[in-house]
Formats: C-alpha cells, sequence, structure tokens
C-alpha cells in the first residue's frame, strides 16, 4: 500500500479526502492531513511518504518546496483536486509514476533522485512524439516528476540531423538507444544562466533538443538567449564528434510558447 500526505489549508478538500472510500482499492492507505507546511514537514519527519498531494495557498506553496527541494528532492507532488472524480484521476496518475518508480532496474543501481531523472527523461521523449494532447494533464506530470521547467514560458526546441537517417547512428554506436541518450545527456544537458537543456532521442533515432527556462529564474532578452542554445549546441556537436565518432548539425528549430506544446512538435 502507498503511503499518501495530504497538505492543503482549505476544509473542503481535507472533506474529500476524508470522504473517500477508496483507498484500498487505489492501492493506498488513508492519507495523513497537515494543514500547512511546517506541519506537512513535522509529519515527513516522523513518518514515511511514498508522495504528497498539495492544495495550499502561493505562499505556503513556495514554503513547502523550499522544504521538499532541500530535504525530498525526489518525492512525487500530486495536484489534490477538488472534486471526488479529479482525486481519483490524479491517484491513478501518482499510482502508475510510483510503480515506475519502484520497477525492478535489474543490476543497474539508482538513488531516488536518479530513477526520478529517469522518469522525467521518459516523460519528455512520449511528450514529443505526441503521447500526451491534454495540457492540464501535462502540467499534472511536470508536478508529479517534480521538474523545474517552468510552462508558462517559451522553450527553444532543435531537431539534430545526422549526415544520412537511416543506418547512421547504429552504425557508429552499438550500445542501444538508452546508453546512446544518456550518453547525449551527458554532453548536452545543462543548466546555462536559468534554462534547462535536455536532449531526448527517439526510437527512430531522431534527436531533439529542448531548453526551457527554469522556474523563478530571469532570463537574458530573447535574442541573447537564442545565441546562448545556439553557442551550447554547437560546442556538444563538437564534443560528440571528438568523443563518440559522430557527426550532428542542427536540422530545423523553433520557438514554443510553452513546453506544454511539445506534443503538438512538427519539426
Amino acid at each position: 500500500m502507498y503511503k499518501l500526505l495530504l497538505i492543503t489549508d482549505r476544509p473542503d478538500i481535507r472533506d474529500i479526502y476524508v470522504n473517500l472510500d477508496i483507498w484500498e482499492e487505489m492501492d493506498f492507505r488513508a492519507p495523513r492531513i497537515a494543514a500547512s507546511a511546517a506541519e506537512g514537514a513535522d509529519i515527513l519527519s516522523r513518518h514515511y511518504a511514498d508522495a504528497i498531494a498539495v492544495e495550499v495557498s502561493d505562499a505556503e506553496r513556495d514554503r513547502l518546496y523550499d522544504i521538499l527541494n532541500e530535504r525530498y528532492p525526489a518525492m512525487p507532488v500530486m495536484t489534490a483536486g477538488e472534486t471526488p472524480a479529479e482525486v481519483q484521476r490524479n491517484l491513478k496518475e501518482l499510482k502508475d509514476l510510483l510503480i515506475r518508480l519502484n520497477a525492478d532496474y535489474s543490476n543497474d543501481r539508482y538513488d531516488p533522485v536518479e530513477k526520478m531523472q529517469l522518469r522525467r527523461h521518459a516523460f519528455f521523449r512520449k511528450l514529443i512524439q505526441g503521447e500526451f494532447d491534454d495540457e492540464g494533464r501535462i502540467r499534472r506530470e511536470l508536478r508529479l516528476l517534480r521538474s523545474r521547467m517552468d510552462p508558462d514560458r517559451p522553450c527553444v526546441v532543435m531537431r539534430l540531423d545526422t549526415p544520412r537517417r537511416e543506418g547512421y547512428i547504429s552504425e557508429h554506436w552499438q550500445y542501444g538507444q538508452d546508453r546512446l541518450e544518456v550518453a547525449m545527456r551527458n554532453i548536452f544537458g545543462a543548466e546555462l544562466e536559468g534554462l534547462r537543456v535536455l536532449v531526448s532521442v527517439m526510437p527512430d533515432e531522431r534527436l531533439y533538443l529542448v531548453a526551457c527556462p527554469m522556474k523563478g529564474c530571469k532570463l537574458p532578452d530573447d535574442t541573447s538567449v537564442t545565441q546562448m542554445v545556439h553557442e551550447h549546441t554547437q560546442s556538444s556537436i563538437d564534443h560528440v564528434r571528438e568523443f563518440l565518432g559522430m557527426e550532428l548539425r542542427v536540422g530545423a528549430e523553433t520557438v514554443l510558447p510553452s513546453i506544454t506544446r511539445l506534443s503538438a512538435l512538427k519539426l
């Protein structure tokens, strides 16, 4: 049974959670409940929780995330929901994530932060492939996954091309897609003055780079951001050539109004 902590200062949401009778059916224990970030932190210091459901004021949410980022950086945070139907929907999405976070990783050893990073990368691959087309769901997933990317600001997206589409990567890389993506993440992945850069490798060997502002970070003007991304991308392409023996180039690029629009990417 998964253990959930509800943190809310709203009596109506507290009542919904108290009156729900589907906890065992959803593989959860009835949640512990706190009314503030401080009370929630106290409960977490004394009792284990797999995840947190949250609905509080903006100021209280900021206090809560300060605590979580310092002490529990990999704990999923669920949108509490305002109706019984929303709560059940959100619980199902949370359960799907918890199953994956607790999956058998074979002989590989990952700590909770690394497992959450793996799930974030898997989510962005699916997002680019168009598997998520509901903005509300995308925002809930970003929150569950503790993504620092800001879904309300524009992001730069690039398609990275090889000299030829068919067979080029498989000829130059024999260790599988997962390890290729790890290698590319190690080279391209960065935080640039408040901008988070990630790279995703698609099953058909297409490569995409996404650069998105992080929450609460102030960026230079748009021209400087674009130049910064281009310089980082070219430097990373040079490293791929030097260390992996593969040629890449920027095949196409665009600026999206939000990372939630990655689901409709045509690039």
